[in-house]
């Protein structure tokens, strides 16, 4: 019997009675294996909206037929007028409304008795299957985002994606002030090759060109423009290109190349994060014997806020996953 099924069958079995055995129900009579299914689902759920996505926005006799399937799909009264983005969305709210089911029964139940000790423990056993759900969909989503960057961004190696340490936490928009930061951290013996300048074409109006591909100060006015900045549990990627996000869910394949990437900035070069002004953050690096210093200006202050944030959090990680492999090693 299918799980949907097997919930059904068992809540209806237990309305009228007491809601100690809804709770029971979820302690005993479905098992923790039963509700991996859940697991499946959300693994594949992004990669659904994706292949949805495309389908709406092709173009020709194929993408027309789709559309008109979907607009008649909501004219059917079986549906209810909802979307099959909303449908997919189901069986995840699902979890959330078992939960919200417990707390409710909990309410009409006497406290500190068998009866909403019961409840309480199974609003806790959901509530677990709510976070391992939520720490799979997190995950999955983060390796989707990876590997949509390396469709979308010129210069990114399969390498740097396939990493399994390695974390996505977020896109930004930015403006690099000074443009003093194109070609660092690109390091040709892990993949990375210095940046030709496709990605400046756009993003500076077409000034690019065989001067933006040099990491020299000559050519900073050049390199100044536009990036977005994709934050990572390791390092910021920096690329140029477009000032539209990369990563929006929409599906990205070998021919979907938007950005190139300008610059890499290591977590273990970064030694000082400093807000110039509202909007303004200055990342200090190490390059070789110097310092360098890399100016940002992002969209607003609560984004400038959350970037220096995130990049502190994932400074104060890495020192303490260091100082954790020293004393081990001691």
């Amino acid at each position: 019997m299918q799980l949907a099924e097997k919930m059904e069958a068992y809540l209806s079995e237990a309305r009228g009675k007491d809601p100690g055995v809804v709770a029971e129900l979820f302690l005993k009579k479905i098992n923790y294996n039963e509700w991996k299914v859940y697991h499946d689902y959300i693994r594949f759920y992004q990669a659904g909206r994706q292949v949805l996505a495309a389908m709406e926005a092709k173009s020709g006799p194929e993408g027309d037929r789709f559309r008109q399937f979907v607009k008649k799909l909501r004219k059917d009264e079986a549906t209810e007028g909802k979307t099959i983005q909303e449908f997919m969305m189901l069986p995840i709210q699902h979890i959330t409304r078992y939960g919200l089911l417990l707390v409710r029964l909990r309410s009409y139940s006497k406290e500190g008795s068998d009866q909403a000790e019961k409840i309480k423990d199974a609003e806790n056993y959901m509530r677990e299957v709510g976070n391992t759900l939520e720490r799979i969909q997190t995950r999955e989503e983060g390796i989707r985002a990876m590997f949509q960057l390396f469709y979308s961004v010129e210069n990114v190696p399969v390498s740097f994606v396939s990493y399994s340490q390695r974390r996505f936490q977020g896109e930004y928009a930015a403006v690099d002030i000074d443009g003093h930061c194109l070609g660092f951290g690109l390091d040709p013996a892990e993949g990375f090759k210095k940046p030709t300048g496709f990605g400046l074409d756009e993003a500076v109006g077409g000034r690019g060109g065989p001067a933006g591909t040099s990491a020299e100060p000559a050519a900073a006015t050049v390199a100044a423009g536009p990036r977005r900045l994709f934050l990572f549990s390791d390092c910021i990627l920096v690329a140029a290109g477009s000032s539209t996000a990369v990563l929006d869910g929409a599906a990205a394949g070998p021919s979907s190349k938007k950005l190139e990437l300008v610059a890499r900035l290591p977590f273990s070069v970064i030694t000082a994060i400093e807000e110039e002004d509202e909007n303004i953050l200055r990342l200090q690096c190490v390059n070789g014997s110097r310092l360098e210093t890399f100016r940002f200006r992002l969209e607003d202050a609560k984004k400038r806020q959350a970037l220096a944030l995130a990049i502190q959090l994932s400074l104060t990680q890495q020192s303490r996953q260091g100082m954790g492999r020293w004393w081990n090693s001691g």
